[in-house]
């Protein structure tokens, strides 16, 4: 019996018992033992929290994944945009778990090859939760479906490493055997995991070193459905051999023990997921296909934005049943005030003198010749007065012409124009 107890002991320190790693808990699916095999466990990786296992997922997985990486991923996505960014011999491109399923959802790429990278990376979770035996769930923290290819031309003499030697959440300080868990290390990870796709490359071998990230401790060579599963810390510094030739394909996860800094893009996509395996209504059967294609290619943006305009319309018809209801009420008032006995003014004293008669007009008399002659010739009106004098001698000798009076130029004019 002791002995029986002892042999159960050592295989739960070192987690080797795959009977326990796929037992059927609640909420995570019963998996057939023969599916999942573990290769090599932390002792034969020659260090602790380390694990490799095989036959993950399926070769078909592994080719719709691949496929699905190289139709969604983007140049130096991950990588704050940079094709090149740990060796200049390789180009890296990748695509999240949220970018795949909207591009699914757009009908760009197979939404079945989205869905699967959430399916396979939910598998990748709940394999390190049951390994490690965690009493607290794993949150992810990031996840990326990746691919690194060789560039022909800069492969001659090449010796850097595609992905040189690092530990997750600390700054690696190989000179001093230490690692700093400080920002900007991503010191809120936990748990790593690198589910492979492919082998057909040249070189790209993964490795766990010591802190001097010199002496290696383990060698990993990629394939279809291995994982390799380990801590974040110190314990595990790790890089990725120069990929010379070809291209390698994997999904990188990281996972966090904090709720607090789960992947915020993780849960939009558990969102479009629900969505898009939620019963259909009756109201959508009845449907016309053209708005049931369009109803289904909604983003939850969308939703968002008609339930924004239905509120807003709500709003203006209430705005407008209130202006209306107000003009009602405003006519109402104006018949009742119309149907009321008008009341008769009371008398003003002071209207009597307000109203005076009207005062007649002065009669224009008639104005004498000198005054029209002051206005004709603007002569002051002496001077007028000689004029008119002479005039009148002038005219006086015309009659009688017994005489000619003296006349000046002005009187002579003045005859002219009077004649």
């Amino acid at each position: 019996m002791k002995e029986i107890e002892t042999l159960v002991e050592e295989k739960k320190k070192d987690s080797s018992d795959v009977a326990k790693m796929v037992a059927p808990q609640p909420g995570v699916p019963q998996v057939q033992e023969d599916d999942i095999r573990v290769s090599m466990t932390e002792k034969q990786l020659n260090g602790s929290q380390r694990v490799l296992l095989d036959k993950v997922i399926s070769e078909d997985e592994c080719r719709e994944l691949q496929r699905l990486s190289n139709a969604a991923a983007l140049k130096g996505d991950g990588y704050r945009g940079t094709p090149s960014p740990h060796s200049p011999g390789e180009m890296f491109q990748g695509v999240t778990v949220l970018k795949a399923l909207k591009l699914g959802q757009e009908g760009k790429v197979p939404l079945k090859s989205a869905r699967a990278f959430f399916d396979v990376s939910e598998k990748a979770r709940k394999i390190l939760e049951l390994y490690f035996q965690l009493k607290t769930p794993l949150y992810f923290s990031y996840s990326h479906l990746v691919c690194r290819s060789a560039i022909d031309e800069k492969q001659e003499a090449r010796t850097d490493l595609s992905h040189p030697v690092h530990a997750d959440n600390c700054l690696l300080v190989s000179e001093m055997n230490e690692c700093i868990k400080e920002p900007p290390a991503y010191t809120h990870r936990d748990y790593s995991a690198i589910l492979y796709l492919n082998d057909d490359f040249e070189g790209g071998d993964f490795i766990f070193t010591k802190l001097d990230a010199k002496t290696v401790t383990a060698e990993i060579r990629p394939q279809c459905g291995r994982m390799v599963g380990f801590g974040a810390g110190k314990e595990n510094p790790h890089g990725v051999r120069a990929v010379t030739k070809g291209q390698r394909c994997a999904v990188a996860l990281w996972f966090t023990l904090d709720p607090a800094h789960e992947e915020k893009e993780r849960i939009q996509a558990q969102e479009m997921l629900k969505m898009f395996s939620a019963p259909v209504n009756q109201e959508f059967i009845k449907m016309k296909w053209p708005q049931r294609l369009t109803l289904q290619h909604q983003s939850p943006l969308d939703k968002r934005e008609q339930r924004r305009n239905k509120k807003k319309n709500q709003r203006k018809s209430n705005q407008m049943q209130q202006q209306l209801s107000r003009k009602t009420s405003r006519q109402r008032s104006k018949q009742e005030r119309n149907q009321q006995p008008k009341l008769l003014p009371k008398p003003n004293p002071r209207a009597k003198l307000q109203q005076r008669p009207r005062q007649k007009p002065r009669r224009q008399t008639k104005k004498t010749q000198s005054q029209l002659l002051k206005r004709q010739l603007k002569l002051p009106p002496r001077v007028a007065k000689q004029e008119v004098e002479q005039f009148q001698a002038l005219r006086a000798a015309k009659r009688s012409s017994d005489v000619t009076a003296p006349t000046t130029g002005r009187a002579v004019f003045f005859y002219c124009f009077s004649a």
